[in-house]
C-alpha cells in the first residue's frame, strides 16, 4: 500500500509541474483538460525571493557601508554632545573632514541638537576609478529637528525640504574607504 501512496503522489507532483509549467505559456506543453491543479502557497518568505540584480564589487559593498555608517554615526553625534568625533573623522577625508567636523563644533557651541534620527536608503553605487566609488543615496528628515537644547525651539526653517539625494564621492586611502564629497538636491521622496 505504501508504495501505491508513493507512486500516486509522484504522479500528481509530475502532472502539478506540467499544469504550472503550461500555466506561464511553456512552448511544447500540454496538459489534459481533466487534470486539476490548485495552486500552493509559497513557504519561502518574500525576502528570500530575489530578483535579478547585478553583482556589487568588494569596492562598492565596502563604500556603500561606510555611507551607511557615516548616516548612523551623523545621527548619533548631532543627538548628542558628548558623542565622540572620533569614529566619524576617521571616515571622511579632505575638505569634507574639516567642513563636517566644524559644523558640529559649531551646533555644539551653539547648544544646538537633534531630535529625532533621520532615515537613510543606499539607492546604488558606481566604480568611477580604482578606489573611487560614487554612491547615491536619499534621505528623508521628516523625523527630526535641530532645537536649542535650552529651549527645545527649532532652529531650522519650517517649510525646508525634508528629502534629499545624494551622491557621494568614497575614496580608498590606506586601505580605508573614507567620504571626500557629496552633492544633494531635493527630492519628493524617498523610496525605503
Amino acid at each position: 500500500m505504501k508504495r501505491v501512496v508513493v507512486v500516486v503522489v509522484m504522479v500528481a507532483c509530475v502532472v502539478g509541474v506540467v499544469a504550472c509549467g503550461a500555466s506561464r505559456g511553456e512552448p511544447g506543453v500540454s496538459v489534459s483538460s481533466s487534470v486539476s491543479v490548485k495552486p500552493v502557497p509559497s513557504v519561502w518568505p518574500s525576502s528570500a525571493v530575489s530578483t535579478f540584480s547585478p553583482v556589487k564589487s568588494a569596492d562598492q559593498v565596502a563604500a556603500e557601508e561606510v555611507v551607511a555608517e557615516y548616516f548612523r554615526l551623523k545621527n548619533q553625534i548631532q543627538a548628542d554632545h558628548s558623542a565622540d568625533l572620533a569614529p566619524l573623522e576617521a571616515i571622511l577625508t579632505g575638505a569634507l573632514l574639516e567642513g563636517q567636523i566644524a559644523l558640529i563644533e559649531e551646533d555644539r557651541e551653539n547648544n544646538i541638537i537633534q531630535q529625532g534620527s533621520y532615515a537613510h536608503v543606499i539607492t546604488g553605487s558606481k566604480v568611477s576609478n580604482k578606489g573611487k566609488v560614487d554612491v547615491t543615496a536619499c534621505t528623508d528628515t521628516s523625523g527630526t529637528d535641530l532645537v536649542d537644547a535650552e529651549t527645545g525651539e527649532s532652529v531650522l526653517d519650517a517649510d525646508r525640504n525634508l528629502r534629499r539625494i545624494w551622491v557621494i564621492k568614497v575614496v580608498k586611502e590606506n586601505e580605508v574607504w573614507k567620504l571626500s564629497d557629496f552633492t544633494t538636491q531635493e527630492t519628493a521622496s524617498c523610496e525605503f
